[in-house]
């Protein structure tokens, strides 16, 4: 019985095997043309002004380009927008496709609603980069912001 047992496991680690190789591999991000153009459009952008990002892949942004970057938050727009003005965030990117995640979603939304406060600067056929324009505070000037 125990052969038995053993080669059952071996069939089955077998099967998988052939599986998993017959499958494609997901898209890699960095194997993507459209996210190498927007971090290629990020060290040029770096070399003109210090920039803070969102990106839904905060790590892979800030170890390709060296520019400190966030996950989007989760919340309500105001939430949204005052947690960006925390982080002094100066660009948000927004990604076009595979649109996965709700908070990819609320974020185009929120870009789309907000034109004044997100104005876009860059577009490939992947990505969207806007300009973070802090709303003012109510009863504040915009010419009160440090």
């Amino acid at each position: 019985v125990p052969r038995l047992g053993v080669g059952v496991v071996g069939v089955v680690a077998l099967c998988a095997t052939v599986q998993l190789s017959r499958e494609q591999s997901p898209p890699m991000l960095l194997g993507d043309p459209d996210t190498r153009e927007v971090f290629a459009w990020i060290d040029s952008a770096r070399a003109r002004e210090p920039l803070r990002v969102v990106f839904p892949n905060p790590r892979v942004v800030t170890l390709e380009t060296g520019v400190p970057a966030m996950g989007i938050p989760f919340g309500t727009n105001e939430v949204v927008l005052s947690e960006f003005a925390a982080k002094r965030i100066s660009h948000v990117i927004v990604p076009l496709r595979a649109l996965t995640r709700a908070s990819e979603r609320n974020l185009g939304r929120l870009v789309e609603t907000r034109p004044l406060v997100f104005p876009g600067i860059f577009r490939n056929a992947g990505y969207t980069v806007h300009r973070f324009v802090p709303p003012a505070a109510p009863g504040a000037s915009r010419d009160a912001r440090p």
